[in-house]
C-alpha cells in the first residue's frame, strides 16, 4: 500500500475510533482535548519533533541539558489554557490542597529542592514542565464522571500513540525506526524517542485495552456481537504486534503482570469481597518475597525474558551512580543529576545513559532518601485509595490497581519517577482527589466536580 494511502486509512481509522468513543461517552467535555494534546506530547515526541516530523532529533548532551525554546512555550501555553479552564470550573482551592496534601508537599520539596542544585535554572525549567500536571489532572478529575474520564482520556491517548506508531513503522520508516547506535541494528520506536518509550506505550495502551475486553465481557452476555469489544480485541492486537518488535522485556513483562492482575481481580469471589483484596495483596507479596529468597528466581526470570542478570548492564550503571551520589539526604536538587558533565562521565566509563533506568535510584540521586520516601508514600497512598475505593466502583479501582502494580515494577529497570513521562501523568491522575462542591447559583454554574 502507498504512504499517502496507508496516512489517508489511518485518518479514517482514527476519526472512527474517536467518534465511537464520543458516542459512548457523551457526558464528558471537550475541554478533555487539552490534557489528551498534552498527555499525546509527553507520551511521544516532543512539540519540536513533531513540528520538525522529517528530520529526527539530535541527540546532543548541550541540548538535553538546555532544553528547547519551542518545547518549553508550548508547555508554558497549555499550562496556561489549562489552568484557565480549571478557573473557569470554579474549582475550591481550599479543598484541593486539604485533599492533596501529600502531593502538594511534594511538589513544594522539588520546588525548594532548586536551592541546593547546581544548575538551578535547569532544575525550575524541568520543575513547570512536571507542573503541567496539577492543572491537566484537575481538567480531568472536574468532569462530570472523573473515572469514565480518566479512562477515556487514556483510551484516546492509547488511539493515537498505536495507530500512529504501526503507521510509522510500516509505511514511514525514516519516522518509526532507527539504528541502534551500538549494534547499528535497526530497531523500532513508532512515535516514541526509542524502542524503551515504544514499550511504554504499550504498556499503557495493553492496559486500558485488555481492562476495555474485561469490562465489557462482565457487562454483556452478547460479548462477541458487541463492536467496541471488537475494537478493543483489534487495537490489543496491534499492541501485541509493537511490544514483539519493540523487544522490550520490561514492556512484555509489566503487560503479562498487569493482565493476570486484571484476570484475577474478575474472579466472582473476589468482586463479592473486594475488602479481602488487601490481605490477598499483602499475602501474596510475602509469598513472591520467600520464594525470591529461597529459590532466587529473579535470575530465572530475567534470562527467560532474554536478559542476563546484569539487566543489560543497568547493575552497572547503578554502581556507577552510586557512587557519583554526594549528598544521599538531599540529592542534588529536582531533575539536577542529568547535566552535561554527569552525561558525559557516564559516556566516558561506557555506559550511554541519560537516565538510571531504575526510577527509585533516579529519585533518590535526583531527590535523596527524603524524595524516595515521598515517592514510596505516593504509591501507599494510592494504594490505600484503590483499597477504599474498590466496593464503591469495582472496575475502575481494579484498572488503578493493575496499573499500580505494573508502575512499581517498571521503575525498576526504567526511570518513570519524577520525570516527567507519560506513566508519571497517568500515575498523578489516579492519585488525585477533588472533591464536589456545592453547586452555586448563577447562570455561568454548569460544571459539577464531582468527587475523584
Amino acid at each position: 500500500m502507498p504512504s499517502q494511502l496507508a496516512f489517508l486509512a489511518w485518518f479514517v481509522l482514527v476519526a472512527a475510533l474517536f467518534l465511537r468513543d464520543r458516542k459512548n461517552h457523551p457526558n464528558l467535555s471537550r475541554a478533555l482535548w487539552i490534557p489528551l494534546i498534552w498527555l499525546f506530547v509527553i507520551g511521544s515526541r516532543s512539540f519540536s519533533a513533531w513540528i520538525h516530523l522529517s528530520a529526527r532529533e539530535a541527540a546532543s548532551i548541550e541540548a538535553y541539558s538546555e532544553g528547547n525554546s519551542l518545547d518549553r512555550n508550548f508547555l508554558i501555553v497549555m499550562f496556561l489554557i489549562a489552568t484557565i479552564v480549571v478557573i473557569r470550573r470554579r474549582v475550591k482551592w481550599s479543598a484541593v490542597f486539604q485533599q492533596n496534601k501529600l502531593i502538594i508537599f511534594f511538589i513544594l520539596y522539588c520546588l525548594v529542592s532548586i536551592v541546593w542544585s547546581e544548575f538551578p535554572l535547569i532544575a525550575f525549567k524541568r520543575l513547570v514542565r512536571f507542573l503541567g500536571v496539577v492543572p491537566m489532572s484537575l481538567i480531568v478529575l472536574t468532569e462530570e464522571s472523573p473515572p469514565e474520564a480518566i479512562t477515556t482520556i487514556i483510551r484516546r491517548c492509547s488511539y493515537l500513540l498505536i495507530t500512529l506508531s504501526v503507521l510509522f513503522i510500516r509505511y514511514f520508516p525514516q519516522l518509526g525506526r532507527y539504528y541502534n547506535q551500538f549494534t547499528y541494528e535497526v530497531a523500532y520506536c513508532g512515535v516514541g524517542g526509542n524502542k524503551n518509550e515504544l514499550g511504554m506505550v504499550c504498556v499503557v495502551s495493553a492496559l486500558i485495552f485488555f481492562w476495555d475486553l474485561i469490562k465489557r465481557r462482565s457487562e454483556s452476555k452478547s460479548f462477541l456481537k458487541s463492536a467496541d469489544a471488537w475494537t478493543a480485541l483489534f487495537l490489543l492486537v496491534l499492541t501485541a504486534y509493537l511490544v514483539k518488535i519493540s523487544s522490550s522485556s520490561t514492556a512484555i513483562f509489566c503487560i503479562v503482570v498487569g493482565g493476570a492482575i486484571l484476570m484475577a481481580t474478575s474472579l466472582p469471589l473476589l468482586k463479592k469481597n473486594p475488602h479481602a483484596l488487601v490481605y490477598q495483596i499483602a499475602g501474596a507479596s510475602i509469598l513472591v518475597a520467600i520464594i525470591q529468597a529461597l529459590f532466587n528466581v529473579r535470575d530465572f526470570i530475567i534470562r527467560v525474558l532474554g536478559r542476563d542478570p546484569t539487566l543489560t548492564d543497568r547493575t552497572a550503571i547503578w554502581k556507577t551512580l552510586f557512587g557519583m551520589v554526594r549528598n544521599p539526604i538531599l540529592g542534588t536538587g529536582y531533575e539536577s543529576f542529568w547535566t552535561a558533565e554527569r552525561i558525559a562521565v557516564m559516556w566516558q566509563t561506557g555506559h550511554g545513559a541519560i537516565q538510571a533506568h531504575n526510577g527509585y535510584i533516579d529519585t533518590y540521586i535526583n531527590l535523596g532518601i527524603v524524595g524516595v520516601a515521598f515517592f514510596v508514600a505516593l504509591l501507599a497512598l494510592c494504594f490505600m485509595i484503590v483499597v477504599r475505593r474498590m466496593p464503591v466502583d469495582f472496575e475502575f479501582n481494579q484498572f488503578r490497581l493493575a496499573f499500580l502494580i505494573v508502575y512499581c515494577l517498571y521503575n525498576y529497570t526504567e526511570a518513570a519517577f519524577p520525570r516527567t513521562g507519560l506513566l508519571l501523568a497517568i500515575f498523578f491522575l489516579l492519585i488525585f482527589v477533588v472533591q464536589k462542591r456545592q453547586p452555586e447559583s448563577g447562570p455561568d454554574d454548569r460544571v459539577p466536580v464531582p468527587a475523584g
